[in-house]
């Protein structure tokens, strides 16, 4: 008789998320209408709770987001470039979570799809992961547009 294996159900309870609130600056200023040219953007951000399940072990708990991103032409209808988030937490009892990750982002309107994926370490164990979040972006002035909040769930699978 052979053994079941237990890979798929190990991989399908490596999983999380949470619900990420914050701002993003726009470097120069995103012109509306205006002649296309390279912006930088860097967000701001937390989630009061996240959780990272990474089989071994798990984080619960408050995560700091941050990270620069650039765009080469972005307009106010539609924007994609590179994006870098790196997310960090501890709590109380000395759980711990340290993600550095890269990707692609795409803004069509007021709505980006974020996709950024490297390692998460969780209580000192590693593990590849990918963030995945549909971010509604509210500006607050328009033309130019310097900043904006955003509210949004995020998810994050296994690589």
């Amino acid at each position: 008789m052979g053994g079941a294996s237990t890979a798929g159900a190990q991989q399908s309870e490596n999983v999380g998320g949470g619900v990420a609130l914050g701002s993003v600056a726009f470097d120069p200023p995103v012109q509306f209408g205006g002649s296309c040219r390279v912006t930088d953007f860097a967000i701001s951000g937390s989630s009061q709770t996240a959780v990272i399940n990474t089989v071994i072990t798990a984080y619960v708990g408050p995560v700091a987001l941050v990270g620069p991103g650039r765009d080469a032409c972005p307009t106010g209808l539609s924007a994609s470039g590179s994006f870098e988030l790196v997310a960090n937490g501890e709590t109380p009892n000395g759980s711990t979570l340290d993600c550095d990750l890269d990707g692609t982002y795409s803004r069509f309107g007021t709505v980006a799809s974020v996709t950024t994926s490297g390692t998460c370490t969780v209580n000192s164990f590693p593990a590849e992961v990918t963030f995945v979040a549909e971010v509604p972006v509210v500006p607050e002035q328009l033309n130019p547009m310097r900043s904006a909040r955003f509210a949004a769930p995020f998810t994050v699978s296994p690589d």
